[in-house]
């Protein structure tokens, strides 16, 4: 019984690890996420911390280096902060948000900062698989946001035979994006977002 229960435990491993299956759990997520690759001017730029840190930061260099905001708030661990300060934002430029605890108290705090500064031209950073819930989160506040989805860490292989040899980056997506789904629909339960929002794929 045992062995029957990590035979198939490896199997749905292998299955998830590969890069073909990644795609196909993560295209939708992909698909409604909206990448600004134009970067309009920012008053402040706010770094979510969570899956796939390190395009994360990636992305919000790019950003810094286009648009040099006035303030770009890490919201997160120091990890978070320190790793923006050694891709060149300057320490003086950054704020430190470390009380949320989940997406929907980094979007409260953006939430909170819209309103006391008012016109302030304000962009979020969250990778492209957690970038529909943000959105969903800032559509259903009303905020009139910049929304750039940052790359996964490491992009599973996309063509040829490739797709079919299980790997620790498909493996990676594929948990992330089934956990973004699950959340989109739990949030949707709660109210926590408009019932109407879907993913691209599946209206």
């Amino acid at each position: 019984m045992i062995g029957a229960s990590l035979l198939a435990l490896f199997a749905a491993y292998v299955v998830l690890g590969l890069p073909v299956t990644a795609r196909l759990i993560e295209a939708p997520l992909s698909a409604t996420s909206h990448d600004q690759r134009e970067i309009a001017p920012l008053d402040t730029l706010f770094v979510l911390d969570g899956d796939n840190r390190i395009g994360r930061v990636r992305e919000a260099r790019r950003i810094w280096l286009a648009a040099h905001p006035d303030v770009v708030v890490a919201s997160g661990g120091q990890w978070l902060v320190d790793q923006l300060i050694v891709e060149g934002v300057p320490r003086d430029h950054l704020t430190h948000e470390q009380n949320s605890v989940n997406t929907r108290d980094q979007m409260d705090c953006v939430r909170h900062y819209v309103a006391k500064h008012p016109g302030a031209r304000v962009g979020v950073i969250a990778s492209r698989l957690q970038m529909p819930r943000v959105m969903a989160l800032a559509g259903h506040a009303r905020l009139t946001l910049a929304f750039h989805a940052s790359p996964v860490d490491k992009e599973p292989a996309r063509e040829g035979v490739l797709l079919f040899l299980p790997t620790y980056a498909a493996l990676r997506v594929s948990r992330d994006a089934l956990y973004e789904r699950a959340a989109l629909a739990y949030y949707r339960r709660q109210g926590w977002i408009d019932a109407d929002v879907t993913l691209a794929g599946n209206r």
